[in-house]
């Protein structure tokens, strides 16, 4: 799996190792050679990413109930150009809208023995948990977390299910967020005589599946400390470089080892200096999109009525 991440505090660490070597001072190779020989850890490293931009922009390819559901497209900027897969779903046209799942969340009966019709008061509250569940192909990572913005497709966004417009993703291997409803109501309901009232808050439910993309546009400098944690963290030596030439040298080296990174790609064009790197992942929404009371009514029963008389009530004829 890890072969299919690009892990930049990993690729920046190698850097940053080598590069100590190949410009430290006496004292300070020493320092690392001591460490090598004696097999215990003097050098501590810290990676600082404030002067490192990191920009993502997030793309949903396919939102639907299947793979030829409704199309979206959200980006943290602005929209860019529509790769090719992205035009020939379009043109497929919108697809068919998930099927909604009900749920029950509350149930009550109302009997009503006497000879008059009676009214009644159903009052409430529930709760319920919009759930967004992520899965990451491939793409960027920054040590074990991914650390990525993905931006909610304006689709589920727009049926008010408690979603944030954004959520950063950190866990590699997939993770879930939970956002959750309130559902109140409020009735009057109307029970005929010699009746039963069975009646039931429901809510409907629908369920969606989405493939998206993440374009994370990373430039600027990346700062390396060095300290000695054998002298309470003393200073050591820090050292810094473009975030694009730590990556393309990254990228040669691991050519000569046939290993290759396809989404991943480099822009040097003059003042214009970028990593760019696409992650691809799925992601499964389960939302509430509207309320309902659902009231039954039917005749009590002579068995009812029965229990009735035996607990000392007159039911009339």
């Amino acid at each position: 799996m890890a072969k299919n991440f690009f892990n930049l505090d990993e690729i920046v660490r190698k850097w940053a190792e080598e590069e100590y070597w190949n410009t430290a001072t006496p004292s300070q190779k020493r320092l690392l050679q001591k460490q090598n020989k004696k097999k215990t850890k003097y050098l501590e490293l810290h990676i600082d990413w404030t002067k490192t931009r990191f920009t993502d922009k997030t793309t949903w390819l396919r939102l639907g109930e299947d793979d030829q559901g409704l199309v979206g497209n959200a980006t943290s900027e602005h929209q860019p150009p529509m790769q090719a897969q992205q035009q020939q779903l379009i043109q497929m046209g919108p697809g068919r809208s998930a099927t909604p799942v009900t749920s029950i969340l509350f149930e009550t009966k109302f009997t009503n023995s006497t000879g008059k019709d009676q009214q009644y008061t159903m009052r409430t509250e529930k709760t319920t948990k919009s759930s967004m569940s992520t899965a990451v192909e491939k793409g960027l990572t920054r040590g074990f977390e991914l650390g990525l913005t993905l931006k909610t497709p304006c689709e589920v966004v727009e049926v008010n299910a408690g979603y944030k417009r954004e959520v950063t993703l950190t866990n590699m291997h997939g993770e879930t967020f939970e956002e959750e409803l309130t559902w109140g109501v409020e009735s009057v309901i109307q029970v005929d005589k010699h009746h039963v009232a069975e009646a039931s808050l429901v809510v409907n439910e629908r369920k969606l599946s989405g493939a998206f993309e993440i374009e994370s546009r990373i430039s600027g400098t990346v700062n390396v400390t060095f300290t000695n944690i054998k002298e309470n963290n003393a200073f050591v030596k820090v050292i810094g470089h473009d975030i694009v030439d730590i990556v393309k040298k990254h990228i040669e080296d691991a050519g000569k080892e046939d290993r290759h990174f396809p989404f991943v790609k480099l822009i040097e064009e003059g003042a214009d200096r970028v990593v760019i790197v696409t992650t691809n992942g799925s992601c499964d929404f389960r939302y509430g999109v509207s309320q309902e009371v659902k009231v039954n009514q039917r005749r009590i029963t002579a068995s009812e009525s029965q229990s009735d008389v035996t607990a000392g009530a007159s039911i009339p004829p």
